[in-house]
């Protein structure tokens, strides 16, 4: 059996497409692997993830492939005095831009995703605060 890519999905940018095929869990060894095997006849020129959403199969990765997609593709972590400059500069970086963790203590530590773009912007702010913490981020592997 063969399909068209382009007549299952018409007018969409491929490169803008992430399918989710749900309850993997619930086919056998054999049947998974002819279901990998069509999916890549059918869906070969899109990204896809094989899921169970009730048993968390495959949504880590769902979701770095979507992070990716969207251009969100590294993790930073900034160390930030939890003095009145360093919450000037939290309420700035929380009303821009996506914030994972974040945690207070003697200092305010976030967890971040952030563009190529977006690291610029805020490596530039951050010239005026010395006694933040911003090491090198590496690019995810996702």
């Amino acid at each position: 059996m063969s399909f068209a890519p382009d007549s299952l999905i018409p007018n969409i940018e491929k490169k803008k497409i992430i399918i989710a095929l749900n309850k993997v869990d619930r086919l056998s060894s054999d049947d998974l692997q002819k279901t990998i095997n069509l999916i890549d006849d059918i869906l070969f020129a899109y990204v896809y993830y094989l899921i169970s959403a009730q048993k968390g199969i495959g949504i880590e990765e769902l979701i770095q492939g979507i992070l990716k997609q969207i251009g969100l593709s590294k993790t930073i972590i900034l160390s930030i005095p939890h003095d009145p400059k360093g919450q000037e500069l939290y309420r700035w970086l929380t009303q821009r831009f996506v914030i994972i963790d974040s945690e207070w203590g003697e200092n305010i530590t976030l967890t971040m995703r952030i563009t190529e773009e977006e690291e610029k912007v805020i490596r530039i702010r951050l010239l005026d605060h010395k006694e933040v913490s911003f090491p090198p981020v590496a690019e995810d592997s996702t």
